[in-house]
This record gives C-alpha cells, structure tokens and sequence, in this order.
C-alpha cells in the first residue's frame, strides 16, 4: 500500500484490505511507491468541455503490493493495468483523502514496472486543473496545477516530492493551437500530413518536475516568437515566445 499511517489513517495487513480514513485530508503517499517518469495524452474537445487522458506511469515498487494509490478528483477511470498484462480487478475512491485506490488481478513485485491507466473528465468552468475559458466565440483551455490541482486533470502522486520527467501530446481541432512546457517537437520522418478534423503536437520531455508546473493549454492563440540573441556568456540563442489570446498580439509582444 503507498499510504503512509497516521492518527487518522488506517491500514491492514492484508492486501485489498486496508482503508484511508474519510475524516483525512492531511495524509501523504509512502516513497514504497516511487515515479520516475510520466507520458501524457490528452485529446480535448473544446466543444463539449471533455477530456479523454491516457497516461503510462514508470514507477518503481519497493515491496510487493496488489495496490496502488493514486491521488484522483472527479477522473473516471476506464482501464488499467501494470506492465500491460496485469489488468485492473478493481477500484474504490476515497474522496475526503482526494486519492483511488487501483487494487489488480496479480501483485506487483517489487521492481520497475509501468502503469498505464486510460480515463476521461471535464474541462472545468472554475481555475482548477484543467479549466475552461470563453472569450466571445472563442474557447479556450489551459491549467492550473497549484499547489495540488494535477489531480484533477489526471492520476497522479501529486505531491512536491515527486518529481519526473513528462512527457506530454495534445490532441485539438485543426485550427487550435496547443503549447506546453517543452517545445514542439517536429513529426516524425515520413509521418502522413495531419489532415482531418484534430490534429495531435507532442512536446520535447521536460526535465524532473514536480506535478504541479506541469503546463499545457489549447485553443486559438497568437503566438510572438522573440528570441534572445546570444552575448558575452551565452554563445547561442536562447528560444522565447510570448501566448495570447486571438487577436490581442500586443500582450504576447509586450510580455517578451
């Protein structure tokens, strides 16, 4: 169990059995359970305010469990299943504690593993997560992680301690743009034109981060491009651009 007893937690030696106290809010996730990278997917739709996530979680166990504890609002989690064979028996979600327990068919032994995990959610109306915004007949998404709202966007350890790489793509209509904490990474050789109603950007992997300066955004934006030239102590460019909202490009140049 990645749980951590307190007071107000209790645990049982069995597995499956134990239960977070639904009068805690305080608790924190045991380091038995630790991530070292994330790969997101997220394909938004700006039209009905939905969220389809997948993620694959390496994470590595330091004693066998059958459990996993994640921390989760209002996700609804379709699958799961650790290093793609070990499917998902079961799940219980312990609202107070913000967290759903992932309880699979066999135990994990300890060692590296992958957890996938696919689930859907809302584009919220409130800044939360994964928020929503209107502007005339535009739409926007975007989020706002701090200090523990990744949660809401997708499972997560969202605790400062834990940080990883991430490695995030977005799925938007064609005519959207989508940004992130990396740069755009360009299509594979060879890839097909993106030609259809959505299109898909993957972003370069960040460096360790915790959960909540995980960032992306999507919709109908300008962008500035304003890089910093090289000087006496950097001897190269250095990439900047500035995001605004459609038709306002002297925010974005403003800002850089």
């Amino acid at each position: 169990m990645n749980t951590v007893p307190n007071d107000s937690i209790r645990l049982s030696h069995n597995p499956g059995e134990g239960t977070v106290s639904q009068f805690d809010r305080d608790f924190r996730l045991t380091k038995d359970i630790l991530p070292s990278r994330y790969e997101l997917r997220f394909d938004l739709d700006l039209d009905s305010w939905t969220a389809k996530g997948w993620e694959r979680i390496t994470l590595r166990t330091a004693t066998p469990t059958r459990e996993i504890v994640l921390h989760s609002v209002e996700l609804d989690i379709a699958t799961a299943s650790v290093d793609g064979t070990n499917a998902l028996a079961g799940q219980r979600a312990e609202d107070e504690a913000q967290v759903v327990v992932l309880r699979f068919a066999k135990d994990i032994p300890a060692g590296q593993h992958t957890l996938d995990i696919e689930w859907t959610g809302g584009i919220r109306d409130s800044p939360r997560g994964l928020y929503r915004s209107v502007r005339g007949e535009e739409r926007y998404a975007a989020t706002q992680f701090e200090a523990a709202d990744a949660r809401r966007a997708f499972p997560c350890f969202d605790e400062p301690g834990f940080k990883t790489p991430y490695a995030v793509s977005l799925t938007v209509s064609a005519g959207q743009q989508a940004i992130s904490n990396g740069p755009e990474l360009a299509p594979p050789p060879g890839s097909a034109p993106q030609t259809g109603p959505t299109r898909s950007v993957a972003f370069a992997e960040t460096p360790p981060l915790p959960t909540y300066l995980v960032a992306f955004a999507a919709g109908e934006f300008d962008l500035v491009e304003a890089p910093v030239p090289p000087n006496a102590v950097r001897t190269t460019k250095l990439p900047l651009r500035g995001v605004a909202v459609r038709g306002v490009p002297r925010i974005s140049g403003q800002a850089v």
